[in-house]
């Protein structure tokens, strides 16, 4: 998801929420198992960020992006089973680290002869949930 469809999703961003640098905020927290991929990532305004209307204070803001994030992964994934490096390749994780990390978290999930069904393999991604 893009800040600006964040933006209109929530009915646009008080003027409050718009100031300050922007900052990047993990959609999947890291506390979640979440880690530096380009889907991962959004930048939001500070005022936002930390705001009562925040990912971090508001569960509708909070789902809003993991959902948006679950639909860009099934999306992105396709319908077949894929490798483990296919599917970090379709993350394109932002370093070495991240990318170890997003394997060794799909070497948890369900696969077929070293093979992952997109739904496995984004569950595994998205911290053992996918935000239904």
């Amino acid at each position: 998801m893009q800040l600006y469809e964040l933006e209109n999703a929530l009915g646009g961003f008080t003027t409050e929420e718009r100031m300050g640098r922007l900052e990047k905020h993990h959609i999947i927290f890291r506390s979640q198992g979440g880690c530096d991929f380009y889907y991962n990532i959004i930048e939001l305004p500070l005022g936002f960020h930390h705001g009562d209307r925040g990912p971090h204070k508001c569960r509708k803001t909070d789902l809003l992006l993991k959902r948006s994030l679950r639909d860009t992964l099934f999306m992105e994934f396709g319908r077949g089973r894929k490798t483990a490096e296919e599917i970090v390749h379709l993350c394109c994780p932002m370093n070495r680290k991240s990318a170890e990390k997003l394997h060794r978290r799909l070497l948890q999930a369900k696969n077929y002869a070293g093979k992952y069904e997109p739904e496995d393999a984004i569950r595994e991604i998205m911290g053992g949930n996918l935000y239904w």
